[in-house]
């Protein structure tokens, strides 16, 4: 899914897009036409992004909850931030 207004883009990644992250960000940044500037995913976090891949394949459907989403900035395709929710919403919560 891609959001998008005059300044910025918020991209939900797919499974490829996580497991480029995780393991090559020059391929992801090529994939993705994006550059990622930000500090090396590594320890926790890797694992975080790992846990939420294996979710995003078991639930394709439900990606934009799974996944990360990117907000990239337009004039330089920057990766400004990135954002996740903990789970999709439960039956109970949509009520």
């Amino acid at each position: 899914m891609i959001l998008e207004d005059a300044a910025a883009e918020l991209i939900t990644l797919p499974p490829r897009g996580l497991r480029l992250w995780a393991e090559d960000i020059p391929a992801l940044e090529r994939e993705g036409n994006c550059r990622y500037q930000a500090e090396p995913v590594e320890g926790p976090f890797l694992e975080i992004i790992k846990g939420q891949l294996k979710k995003t394949e078991k639930a394709p459907d439900d990606d934009m909850w799974h996944s990360f989403w990117f907000l990239i900035r337009r004039r330089d395709r920057a990766v400004a931030g990135s954002a996740d929710f903990k789970d999709a919403p439960s039956a109970a919560d949509k009520a």
